[in-house]
């Protein structure tokens, strides 16, 4: 049976506020104009389950509940009243609170007289706890006075009712609600397994193949051997300079498979140390990461490392080998830029001017950049620090690409700039 929509239960959770202070009777009422006469049995059986979950309801609304029980069984006969056996469950649960029990007892008893119908719960609860403590029966004596007869009677109502053939009889239609709206239903035989056609065993038991395919490259032992070599020659670089001999053997694992790189342990947390400590380390290892989708997390490393000659060399030579994102350029120069502005040491301000002059006349004789991008930066550049011969060298270049001349002013300087294949030095 379907229980209450959002609409009926916000009508029925108003009526049980409504009854706390108000008289039974009151509640009564307010219940039957609250409900079609089609909606009632849908909202009494909503109210067993609010009783069944003790935490819904406090004390007094629990009390009009179960008057609302009561009363709509109230004109029938005590073995026909569906709600009988939840009132008596109630009576008989000794967790319960001693006046809720006491009040579905003298509902039971049939005592409801007049003054406790114009009572409310809380007057009625009030009134009960200045009574002496009350001795309530046995939870099988309860059951033996009220719950007995009602399933005897019940059934045997029921019974006669089938048999007689009056179906829409008062109590063959309360019989049948009970049945539906208390009482769990029979279990049933699982209906039979049909016979699957010739189809739908391929379909249900599809033929799965698990064949592994196996990279006979990286399983086997020598690779596995060489990887290792690799991990314990760049966990050394990582700590301190490589022997000339020790690069070359790096050099040559890359080489020989360029996959190894992903299996060596080089983060982009450790890629600042392996660029301070052996940059050319670094170079051949980002050459190989650069077509990786992990490249973009190392170059943003690489982008906001402290500046320095190896770094400066590395992204150079990244720049001559490999076609590097312009937005990964331009923010590597304009870090430059900054680092240099804001370096408090006046001799190493100077050093890192001259090496970020060089670096971009590399990178502007070599047409790696367009400098029509970066152009009034660099010029704001060249100007703060004209006192450096580098700086004004690199603004002299800037006017002659300016101007449109085809010809480069002489490199100044005493670090140099050297070919495509040559970075900043010092």
């Amino acid at each position: 049976m379907p229980l209450l929509n959002q609409e009926q239960a916000s009508r029925l959770f108003s009526v049980l506020n409504f009854g706390r202070e108000s008289p039974l009777e009151s509640v009564s009422s307010a219940f039957s104009r609250a409900f079609a006469p089609t909606e009632v049995v849908k909202a009494l059986t909503s109210l067993l389950l609010l009783l069944k979950e003790r935490t819904v309801l406090n004390l007094p609304e629990r009390l009009a509940a179960h008057f609302l029980l009561w009363q709509a069984g109230r004109d029938l006969p005590q073995s026909a009243n569906p709600f009988g056996p939840a009132l008596v469950e109630t009576a008989c649960d000794a967790c319960l609170p001693i006046a809720e029990r006491a009040f579905v007892l003298h509902l039971l008893s049939g005592a409801v007289t007049e003054q406790v119908s114009q009572q409310s719960p809380i007057g009625y609860l009030q009134k009960f706890a200045g009574q002496p403590v009350l001795q309530l029966p046995p939870a099988q004596s309860i059951q033996q006075q009220f719950l007995h007869p009602i399933a005897g009677k019940l059934g045997k109502n029921l019974a006669l009712a089938n048999q007689n053939g009056k179906k829409d009889s008062p109590q063959a239609k309360v019989g049948a609600s009970s049945q539906t709206a208390l009482k769990l239903p029979l279990l049933r035989p699982a209906p039979p397994v049909l016979k699957p056609f010739a189809g739908e065993v391929q379909w249900l038991h599809p033929a799965i193949s698990i064949d592994l395919l196996w990279d006979n490259s990286l399983s086997s032992s020598n690779e596995a051997s060489q990887t290792g070599i690799l991990q314990g020659l760049l966990q050394q670089a990582l700590t301190g300079p490589l022997l000339p001999a020790q690069q070359q053997q790096v050099l040559e694992q890359l080489q020989a498979n360029p996959k190894r790189v992903f299996s060596c342990g080089l983060t982009p947390q450790r890629l600042p140390d392996l660029v301070e400590l052996n940059p050319s380390v670094a170079i051949e290892t980002l050459l190989r990461l650069m077509h990786s989708s992990q490249v973009s997390e190392y170059l943003g490393v690489l982008v906001t490392m402290n500046l320095s000659l190896h770094s400066m060399e590395v992204v150079n030579r990244l720049t001559t080998a490999v076609d590097l994102p312009t937005e990964f350029v331009h923010l590597y120069i304009s870090n430059c830029i900054q680092s240099c502005e804001s370096a408090k040491d006046k001799y190493m301000q100077n050093r890192l001017v001259r090496l970020v002059c060089v670096f971009l006349q590399s990178l502007i004789r070599n047409k790696i950049i367009n400098v029509q991008d970066l152009f009034l930066e660099v010029q704001a550049f060249c100007i703060e620090f004209s006192r450096i011969r580098e700086a004004a060298g690199l603004f002299r270049l800037l006017k002659a690409l300016e101007s449109g001349s085809k010809t480069y002013p002489e490199r100044a300087g005493d670090a140099g700039a050297g070919s495509r294949s040559q970075g900043p030095s010092a």
